[in-house]
């Protein structure tokens, strides 16, 4: 009875650790959709310890949004805008101050026309399509190239890198 026991407390702890472990994952792959498309491509953040902060960071918030996009069944493009909407609000109004910078119009350009369009509209829709044809392995390599061809330089001097 003992090792029946043992074995169903070594299968649960099994499933927990798969289960966290495909949530680490998922968070680290929408972070790295999201900080790509949102910061490495368009702006210089420097690529060191800094960089995983801010790929969690926004892996969080890709999480979020999904589970917005699975709780409330959004299902229709309408529904899909508002919802990715709320991550540029989160991203550019929680995370910095951005949103309040230049009424109204910080409001419309950043959380909706830069994140909604192309972080969730564009960004996503390639990853999907990744998803489709090549499986797992396809999308990790989709997202480490994201990560490394950013076509804003490294080295190029930036806050977190002045002197760079």
């Amino acid at each position: 009875y003992h090792r029946a026991g043992h074995r169903t407390d070594n299968l649960i702890r099994a499933m927990v650790i798969t289960a966290l472990y495909h949530r680490a994952l998922t968070i680290v792959a929408f972070g790295a959709i999201l900080v790509s498309l949102s910061e490495f491509w368009f702006y210089d953040v420097a690529r060191d310890v800094a960089s995983w902060g801010i790929l969690l960071i926004y892996g969080v918030l890709g999480l979020l949004f999904l589970m917005v996009v699975q709780r409330f069944r959004v299902s229709t493009s309408a529904a899909f805008i508002v919802a990715a909407s709320m991550l540029g609000y989160l991203i550019e109004g929680v995370l910095v101050p951005v949103l309040y910078s230049e009424l109204p119009m910080s409001v419309l350009w950043t959380s909706m026309a830069w994140h909604a369009f192309i972080t969730v509209g564009i960004g996503w829709y390639w990853f999907r399509q990744v998803m489709i044809r090549g499986g797992v392995f396809a999308a990790l390599a989709f997202n480490v190239t994201l990560l490394r061809a950013s076509p804003v330089p490294c080295n190029a001097p930036s806050p977190s890198n002045p002197t760079a």
